[in-house]
């Protein structure tokens, strides 16, 4: 760390170059020192656009300068766990990109390295950082709903519902990339499940590929996608209550998403994280709940995710100059990974799975 200042690298050029290096350009304390990509011609044009000094096709050569301390790693998720091991193994800090990896299995090792090395790791669920979300945890926490029965999140999103017609065949039309929407959205709300009522112990799921013919990006025709866009899951929570999760990106006309917790004593409901509304035993209907001033994102006004990851940046910088591990890290996000996978095992069998998976009752955890 040069003169306290925390040298950040990026890996990869769709959300690294959209959110990321925008959110830690706006960050004190902190220099977006490079960014990688797998094609030098878009490693540099992100660099001359967003004012970044060095750009590579060779994510090694990121991790070989000696002004770099954080590693965003922000490639495909097949390529997280091979990234993020060689930049632990240089000595770097990382934050890495949801979903975390492939599997449980790669998760896990490298929770574990991490805590070998004693760098910091971080996943990037930034959405915990959205001003609703926090005023929401701490509605929770503060018993606003008292004994949980049930939560129910909808989203439904036209992004892949138009594949025919313009969203092209890419990584995330491909299961052998871990694309899909469980790892593209739905692993924010099991994040988020986790973090607000506890973890899942038990589930049933189905995933299905709806919207499957997509155009190459060359125009040369379509191929047919095998990653799900469509998601229905029922799960168990420690505390006994029932959760589901509905989720589809193909759709044409989907609303967003929709999360809704009801309780022995009080309801929340957000949608698009816009209001939150909530109502308690004896109010007649449910009321906008109004978020603190000392919540709101100082990007309020920017693009969704920008309004998470600002704040969420100025956690990490912080976290990475005192040495310190915030949440959500490396075991959160290996433990959502599991939920993940649990999903996959319950789609493939038709059969209810259980928590936690072999990977913890093995001793890896």
């Amino acid at each position: 760390m040069r003169n306290g200042v925390v040298g950040v690298g990026i890996i990869g050029t769709g959300f690294g170059s959209i959110i990321q290096a925008p959110g830690f350009s706006r960050t004190p304390g902190c220099k977006v020192i490079g960014i990688a990509s797998g094609r030098r011609d878009r490693a540099e044009a992100a660099a001359r656009q967003l004012g970044i000094p060095f750009a590579t096709d060779d994510y090694r050569a990121l991790l070989a300068r000696d002004d770099v301390d954080l590693v965003c790693v922000s490639a495909p998720p097949c390529l997280h766990h091979e990234m993020t091991m060689a930049a632990l193994a240089a000595g770097k800090h990382v934050l890495c990109e949801k979903p975390m990896a492939a599997d449980r299995w790669q998760a896990w090792e490298m929770e574990r390295r991490v805590r070998e090395t004693g760098r910091v790791g971080l996943i990037d669920f930034e959405l915990r950082c959205m001003p609703t979300r926090v005023y929401m945890k701490e509605l929770i926490d503060s018993g606003y709903l008292g004994v949980l029965f049930w939560v129910h999140t909808t989203y439904f999103d036209g992004f892949r519902g138009r594949a025919m017609d313009d969203v092209p065949y890419d990584w995330l039309a491909q299961k052998k990339y871990a694309g899909g929407m469980l790892g593209a959205m739905g692993c924010h709300y099991i994040d988020a499940y986790r973090w607000w009522f506890g973890e899942v112990t038990g589930l049933y799921a189905e995933l299905d590929t709806r919207a499957k013919a997509r155009p190459l990006p060359d125009g040369s025709g379509t191929r047919e996608a095998d990653s799900d866009d469509t998601i229905w899951c029922s799960m168990k929570l420690s505390n006994g209550a029932m959760a589901t999760l509905v989720l589809s990106s193909a759709v044409r006309h989907g609303p967003g998403f929709r999360i809704e917790a009801y309780g022995s004593e009080g309801t929340l409901v957000l949608e698009n994280d816009g209001p939150l509304f909530g109502a308690r035993a004896g109010d007649a209907r449910l009321t906008e709940l109004p978020v603190p001033p000392r919540l709101l994102s100082p990007a309020e006004k920017e693009d969704r995710r920008l309004r998470a990851f600002i704040p969420w940046a100025r956690r990490v910088v912080d976290a990475v100059r005192e040495g310190q591990q915030i949440a959500p890290d490396f075991r959160d996000g290996a433990r959502c990974q599991e939920v993940m996978d649990a999903i996959h095992r319950s789609s493939e069998t038709r059969r209810w799975v259980g928590l936690p998976l072999e990977s913890r009752r093995l001793g890896l955890a």
